[in-house]
């Protein structure tokens, strides 16, 4: 039986499957074949983009069509990067969606298409980002059961129903490992022997997620085959909201719309509605992004430049279209705020340092450093890494970057299946705390699977314990929490029935423990001296619970 992987991404969603006996592979999931530019072999189109179009009446339209009709239909009404959003309480008014429902139908029109083309789904992984938190974890894990709940397909309703999650980059490796294990032992660019520590730097369309593993054989003597290779992730980085969004929105507002306005100066003039203002700032980004992808196949773009021609913007009821002359130079001062090392969240290098110095891990202790993603295409910002880096020779490649996600998703779908007790162990994105009267109290670090048994004292009589957690930076080396409070953020809570009254100092008994597979934690809590939990709290079900009180 096939296994299946989904990458849902900011820009696009993609899924893949993985075979005995055959590479993984990516299938083709838009309503429409069309040659996608900035590919050297001008392949199908089999990225989703993850947009969705709400209309007044009927079924929400996703994918392709939404990308390039929906802002002129109802750009209000028209959704995009709703990735950056997951894990926030946040209902969108204009289309009476939350962030995980609205990501719960690029699944499902992925799942259906595949599933009208014929494959039965035995295994099922999404991959999410390493520095999701419990929230956006759980917020994914809701977006695939409505999504299987939408199909109502028998085919999909196994006992694990697919909430298997990944993180992206250790996915990304995984395919290219699976890939690279296929080439003669003197080909291949991985050399497991000698223990290497790999820095996986993944960049699509809205995140850039970085993350070190360190790969060994389980058994020396074993087979070279992937039943024998052992992922130890040593460090994942904290953050992640930055990617192709921010340089289409850069190319946007600091180029197009300058050079818009000089074409037709009479605009200055005109008052736009507010969906006009956001058909537009759509319009605008989605000529951006095409004008990034024109500018990376020209490998000979130099100082003469190139002169790109938007095509026709419509705007109250008139077509707007003008070129741009853009030399090299030009266009890298333009994206220098993003390539250039400099503090901030916003910028392609500086997550790196950030994260060898909270790692501790010396740059010298890598050995190779694997670009992957969609936005891993884009040339300067190759050629800024390799400055960074100091070199290329370390530089693993993957022959399709932006499609390594998925389709080492499905790998993961495929061992999980086939190989009994298979799991990669990674650390969580935040620490886990347990909120007192006046204080905080650690209940489980990152790195940690499951809590010691930690004991409290009610400080008042009653039959309900509110219990709420929130998630945050590991503590200090000093023990001072105050100095991390600032990071945390609240997660969850309930107000847990007792059973019956106690009284002021009766012990409590609370242990956390994350599920390998999803990293959404389960907490479980004893009253007094009892034997058994008086209850077992799954964060992912509580917080569903929460939206369907609050929603219905």
């Amino acid at each position: 039986m096939p296994a299946f992987g989904i990458d849902l991404g900011t820009t696009t969603t993609l899924i893949a499957l993985a075979r005995q006996g055959k590479d993984p592979e990516s299938i083709e999931t838009d309503v429409r074949n069309l040659k996608q530019p900035g590919y050297e072999d001008e392949r199908e189109l089999n990225h989703l983009p993850s947009v969705a179009f709400f209309p007044d009446a009927g079924e929400p339209v996703v994918g392709l069509w939404a990308k390039e009709n929906g802002p002129y239909v109802g750009p209000t009404r028209c959704v995009r990067a709703v990735k950056r959003l997951m894990g926030r309480d946040l209902f969108l008014d204009q289309i009476g969606r939350t962030p995980s429902e609205v990501s719960a139908l690029y699944l499902k029109e992925v799942l259906r298409q595949v599933l009208d083309k014929g494959y039965a789904m035995d295994e099922l992984t999404v991959t999410v980002p390493a520095s999701y938190t419990t929230n956006q974890r759980g917020d994914t894990l809701r977006a695939i059961d409505k999504a299987f709940d939408a199909l109502e397909e028998q085919r999909l309703r196994g006992e694990q129903r697919g909430r298997l999650l990944i993180s992206e980059p250790v996915a990304a490796l995984l395919a290219f490992i699976a890939w690279d294990m296929l080439k003669a032992r003197h080909a291949r660019q991985i050399d497991v022997d000698r223990q290497p520590k790999i820095l996986v730097y993944d960049i699509g369309g809205g995140t850039l997620d970085l993350t070190i593993v360190e790969l060994a054989w389980r058994d020396p003597h074993g087979s070279y085959s992937l039943d024998n290779l052992q992922f130890s992730v040593l460090a994942i980085s904290r953050h992640n909201q930055f990617g192709g969004e921010d340089f289409d929105l850069r190319l946007a507002h600091e180029l197009l719309y300058p050079r818009l306005l000089e074409a037709s100066p009479d605009l200055e003039r005109i008052e736009l509605t507010r969906e006009e203002r956001l058909a537009l700032r759509y319009d605008l980004i989605n000529e951006a992004e095409r004008l990034k992808i024109e500018l990376n196949m020209e490998l000979e773009f130099d100082e003469e430049g190139i002169l790109f021609r938007t095509r026709p913007l419509s705007i109250c009821g008139q077509e707007h279209d003008f070129t741009v002359d853009l030399s090299r130079h030009q266009y890298e001062e333009l994206m220098a705020p993003f390539l250039k090392e400099r503090e901030g969240a916003k910028n392609a290098l500086w997550p790196i340092t950030e994260l060898l110095k909270e790692s501790g891990i010396g740059r010298e202790d890598i050995r190779y450093f694997f670009p992957v993603g969609g936005m891993a295409r884009l040339l300067p910002l190759q050629e800024a890494l390799v400055r960074y880096w100091g070199g290329k020779e370390s530089f693993l490649k993957f022959p399709v970057p932006d499609e390594a996600i998925a389709q080492g998703a499905a790998v993961y779908s495929y061992l999980k299946s086939t190989r009994q007790g298979f799991k990669i162990e990674e650390p969580a994105a935040d620490a886990y705390y347990v909120r007192l009267t006046k204080e905080f109290d650690l209940l489980l670090r990152r790195d940690q699977q499951s809590s010691e048994r930690q004991r409290y004292i009610l400080e008042n009589t009653g039959n309900k314990l509110l219990l709420q957690i929130f998630a945050g930076a590991d503590p200090p080396a000093d023990g001072e929490l105050e100095s991390i409070y600032h990071t945390l953020i609240y997660q969850g809570g309930t107000a847990i029935p007792l059973g019956g009254v106690y009284n002021k100092g009766t012990p409590v008994t609370i242990e956390m423990e994350r599920r390998y597979d999803t990293k959404v934690p389960v907490v479980r809590i004893w009253i007094g001296n009892s034997t058994e939990p008086v209850d077992v709290i799954d964060f992912d079900e509580l917080k569903s619970e929460q939206e369907e009180a609050r929603y219905a």
